[in-house]
């Protein structure tokens, strides 16, 4: 039986050179930036550890592809048909984009990619998960006005973007 394909891009999925542990981040990430606060190595641990959760969970039952330098993942966009898409919005971690601009907003450019290429591979919409810890904060970043359930955006027919803001019991909710 043929498994779902998985697009995950995120600037904070660690390489696949950083461990799996919470301790073995930490540790990698003392080492590779002596200079960080124990806050920010304790932050940069907790949002490591949780993109590698999510891109473990996921590929235990699906064909995941992950990505997390904006230029590769907007290649991957335009390259291949995905069932699901899983895209970041705001790409501030990713050196290469940092040089252009709307560095808070690029996950939609690989949202607007995906959609492109669908259509022109005549292939069934990708349903995209878009989220961002700033959507709450900053409204203006999210393409729906007033919030969004995402339930009701998957049920919508002519939208196959559904918006969340926190990555807490993710795998719960992609089953």
């Amino acid at each position: 039986m043929p498994r779902l394909k998985v697009l995950y891009v995120d600037d904070h999925i660690p390489d696949d050179n950083i461990p799996d542990a919470r301790d073995e981040i930490r540790q990698t990430l003392r080492k590779r930036h002596p200079k960080w606060s124990d806050e920010g190595i304790e932050e940069w641990t907790t949002i490591y550890y949780c993109a590698r959760q999510v891109k473990n969970t996921l590929g235990e039952s699906y064909d995941v592809t992950t990505e997390n330098e904006h230029q590769k993942a907007m290649k991957l966009a335009e390259d291949s048909h995905f069932d699901v898409a899983i895209v970041d919005v705001g790409w501030f971690n990713d050196e290469k984009r940092k040089q252009r601009p709307n560095f808070d907003n690029a996950g939609w450019e690989i949202c607007d990619k995906i959609e492109e290429t669908d259509q022109k591979l005549h292939c069934r919409p990708t349903l995209q998960i878009a989220y961002s810890q700033r959507f709450v904060e900053k409204p203006h970043l999210e393409r729906f006005s007033g919030g969004c359930d995402p339930i009701a955006t998957m049920a919508k027919p002519t939208k196959n973007i559904v918006q969340g803001d926190r990555c807490e019991g993710f795998s719960q909710r992609i089953e």
